[in-house]
């Protein structure tokens, strides 16, 4: 009793709890009169009829029995001292609000312990039509890795998981860079951020402005830099491409969960209905959309069950056609990874895939994005090859800005308009290993 609160309340009358102080009052009032006697004279005279037992006389002595039997019964009637202790004033009593409170709190216990075991049971048979409530994380997100890595991304809001915590500090970073092959690029990580932040932001309202400044915002928020990324999206133009927009809705979302502040996001702000129904995904850039919705998801943002459903359907799920490029199979790839289906045949296709058609050739960071998180997502073998490929092919083609800057030319790089956007596609790249928290494996 002395371990559990709510026992202890009740047997010291805690006036704090509406339980305690009634029962406490009854409870005191009970000891206050004592036990009752009990009248034994007729079973003493009984027992002294009976025959002595054959082997020990265990009847009660004479002068035992003589002083019981003198003893009249007295009934106790307790009902008026109740009554008048029960609807007597006392000090710290609790007032019928009061009471409501305890009872709401008492609920939300229970509620929670129900989510926990729907939780346990049902995390890794998630679906694509997930209803999924929105509202900030009920637990504090932690800023270290769990020790038992969630099966997917849809576990970690009710296991209060950090979804970004790799990234969160320095340290943090350091080790996700020795556990997955990162560190051979760490300098080149740190001389490209520097290059950048000394760059002008980029002006306009076309979406190549947009675009860059969107990238260079999940540069530096990959980085756990939000106070560099942070004036890039302020007073933000809607992009008027489904790929833009669903850059701008990425880093939106990566700054309140890097910031945990979600009012700074709304589904209006973010528009994901419209990344839902307008992007196509040619080349799989419509990985910054399903991110998008899938990253507020995981963080606990509130997101529309329908632009789940959606995003999961029309973006994370379509097989790619054998002729693809390593941008749509690596988004479903990556699809299939954080939502728990390792196991998927399908899976484990476009894991092999992916395996054979490491980055080579002319660089290109914008396409080989998904594929890297995939992979890195998946581990093993397959990741190792391309980890180091990645890094070989990139790190090479990066130039000498001066002391302690660096940065990749949009000429090294495919589809890139200019040198800014080239340089913060590839680091997004060379921030893998500390992207997000590795599920299922």
């Amino acid at each position: 009793m002395s371990t559990d609160p709510l026992l202890k309340a009740v047997a010291d009358g805690d006036p704090r709890c509406p339980d305690g102080a009634a029962l406490g009052r009854l409870g005191r009032l009970v000891r206050s009169v004592g036990p009752a006697p009990a009248n034994l004279t007729a079973r003493v005279a009984s027992a002294r009829q009976l025959p002595p037992p054959a082997e020990e006389d265990d009847r009660l002595p004479a002068p035992l029995a003589q002083r019981i039997a003198g003893i009249a019964p007295r009934p106790v009637d307790l009902r008026a001292r109740v009554r008048a202790a029960i609807h007597a004033p006392a000090a710290g009593r609790t007032d019928p609000q009061r009471l409501r409170v305890w009872l709401w709190v008492g609920a939300a216990h229970v509620a929670a312990l129900i989510a926990l075991a729907v939780f346990t049971t049902s995390a890794h048979h998630e679906s694509a039509s997930e209803q999924v409530t929105g509202g900030w994380a009920a637990r504090p997100a932690t800023s270290a890795p769990p020790t038992a890595r969630p099966p997917a991304w849809t576990a970690l809001p009710l296991a209060g998981v950090d979804l970004l915590a790799p990234r969160r500090t320095a340290v943090a970073r350091a080790e996700a860079r020795r556990l997955h092959g990162g560190e051979r690029s760490a300098g080149a990580v740190t001389c490209a951020l520097a290059w950048m932040a000394a760059q002008p932001v980029p002006t306009g309202d076309d979406d190549t402005a947009l675009a860059t400044r969107g990238l260079m915002a999940l540069a530096f928020l990959g980085e756990g830099d939000t106070r560099t990324a942070r004036p890039l999206l302020t007073d933000l133009t809607p992009a008027r491409t489904p790929v833009v927009q669903g850059i701008q809705a990425l880093a939106l979302v990566e700054l309140a969960l890097m910031d945990r502040r979600p009012e700074d996001v709304t589904p209006a702000r973010l528009a994901l209905g419209r990344l839902v129904t307008d992007v196509p995904a040619p080349g799989g850039l419509g990985a910054y959309a399903f991110l998008a919705i899938e990253e507020a998801r995981a963080g606990g943002l509130p997101v529309p069950p329908r632009q789940v459903a959606a995003a999961r359907s029309d973006l994370g799920r379509p097989l790619p056609g054998p002729d693809a490029g390593v941008g749509p199979v690596g988004l479903a790839a990556f699809a299939r990874l954080v939502l728990g289906y390792r196991d998927n045949p399908s899976t484990g296709t476009l894991v092999t895939h992916l395996a054979e058609h490491t980055p080579q050739g002319l660089a290109d960071p914008l396409g080989w994005w998904l594929p890297t998180l995939a992979l890195r997502t998946a581990g093993g073998a397959a990741w190792d090859r391309w980890q180091a490929d990645l890094q070989a092919t990139l790190l090479k083609r990066f130039r000498d800005a001066g002391p302690g800057l660096a940065y990749l030319p949009a000429d090294a790089a495919r589809h890139a308009t200019n040198d800014v956007l080239a340089t913060a596609a590839a680091v997004l790249c060379l921030q893998a290993p500390y992207h997000s928290i590795a599920v299922g494996y």
